[in-house]
């Protein structure tokens, strides 16, 4: 089973963070990251700056792992935060 990390901080409605695979640690490319407002693709070192409003639903995609989706709520907006996507 694999699994994605992702670490963010919200900077002034500003989601910045990263996409790792849990087990390998490997930076992912190209993760699809969709919002109510736009999609965006991390880096090719799996970056990705985001503009975000409280309560707006992401979700991650990337060929051969499982979809993800969440909320961005106040916990998001408050700390950095780590997030598991599975394969």
């Amino acid at each position: 089973m694999q699994t994605f990390i992702i670490t963010m901080a919200l900077i002034a409605n500003l989601l910045v963070g990263t996409i790792s695979d849990s087990q390998t640690q490997e930076r992912l490319a190209g993760v699809r990251i969709n919002s109510n407002h736009q999609t965006i693709y991390t880096d090719l070192d799996g970056n990705f700056t985001m503009a975000v409003d409280s309560l707006d639903t992401l979700s991650l995609n990337l060929i051969s792992y499982s979809d993800t989706i969440f909320v961005v709520d106040d916990v998001y907006m408050s700390k950095n935060q780590n997030i598991n996507l599975e394969k």
